[in-house]
Parts: C-alpha cells; sequence; structure tokens
C-alpha cells in the first residue's frame, strides 16, 4: 500500500481547534450558515449546493461540491443536488 505523505499540512492540524458544535453539524454545513465567505473559502453558492475552495489541496484547483442538505449516504441526495 503506498500513502500520500504532505508534510506541508502539519502546521494546519496542529493548530486545529474543535468548534463547539451543535447537535452533529459537519465543517461544510457551518461554512454555509456563515455569512463569511471570503473566510470560508466559498466561491460560489447555488440554489441546492456550494462550492469550497480547499485549503490544502493535492492538486491545483481542487474545489468541492458540497448540497447544503447533510445526508449519511450520497444515494439519498435529490436529483437537483446530484446534477
Amino acid at each position: 500500500m503506498q500513502r500520500m505523505w504532505s508534510p506541508w499540512r502539519s502546521k494546519y492540524i496542529e493548530t486545529f481547534k474543535k468548534p463547539k458544535r451543535q447537535g452533529k453539524r459537519s465543517l461544510f454545513s457551518l461554512a454555509a450558515r456563515s455569512r463569511n465567505d471570503e473566510k470560508h473559502l466559498i466561491v460560489w453558492r447555488g440554489k441546492h449546493c456550494f462550492i469550497i475552495m480547499n485549503r490544502f489541496p493535492y492538486n491545483s484547483g481542487h474545489l468541492l461540491i458540497v448540497p447544503y442538505r447533510q445526508v449519511a449516504d450520497v444515494q439519498l441526495l435529490s436529483r437537483e443536488e446530484l446534477t
């Protein structure tokens, strides 16, 4: 088994503080509810999903497309959310 190694992430991980969460909200739902898109690296908001940049991407231009609705399985997303 080969492992990817990215030592530049250690500094970020070591400074991470767990946010006080209510319930089981993910970091994505916390970012989506925030009004500060620049701080959370949100580059686009749509009706069903939003696009957020990865602060420490493995590849240049890596973006995450995240549905607003939090589900346990990708198959539970609606057609609109998947599109």
